[in-house]
C-alpha cells in the first residue's frame, strides 16, 4: 500500500512538472524579401548603371522581376574577383561578403518580392 501511494505520487508529480514547464518560444526567422533587404543593395549598388533610361548594353536591375530573373547571373558576377572578366560592381569596390550572403539566402529561400 505503501509503494502505491509512493508510486501514484511520483507519476502525478512528473506529470505536474512538466505540464508546468513553460515552452520555450520558437523563434520565428522572417524570410528576406526583395522589398525589405535586397532592393536596397540593388539600388545602392547596380542601378546606378543598370538602368533601362540609360539604354546601351546594360540590362536593368531596377525591378523585382528583373532582378529574380537574373540572380543567378547577379550573384556569380559579384562574387568574381575584381580582375576577372565580368565582374560586377565594375570599376567598384566588391560587395561585402554580407551583401552577398544576403542575396543567396533571398535566392535560397525563394526570392520573395
Amino acid at each position: 500500500m505503501k509503494f502505491l501511494a509512493v508510486f501514484c505520487f511520483l507519476v502525478t508529480s512528473i506529470i505536474v512538472i512538466s505540464c508546468s514547464r513553460k515552452s520555450s518560444p520558437t523563434a520565428t526567422v522572417a524570410k528576406t524579401s526583395y522589398a525589405t533587404s535586397v532592393n536596397s543593395i540593388m539600388q545602392a549598388k547596380c542601378t546606378p548603371c543598370h538602368i533601362p533610361a540609360a539604354g546601351g548594353k546594360k540590362l536593368a536591375l531596377d525591378t523585382y522581376t528583373a532582378v529574380k530573373t537574373n540572380i543567378d547571373d547577379i550573384i556569380r558576377r559579384v562574387q568574381l574577383a575584381p580582375t576577372e572578366k565580368g565582374y560586377m560592381p565594375m570599376k567598384h569596390d566588391p560587395l561585402p561578403e554580407a551583401e552577398i550572403a544576403l542575396l543567396k539566402k533571398w535566392q535560397a529561400e525563394g526570392a520573395a518580392e
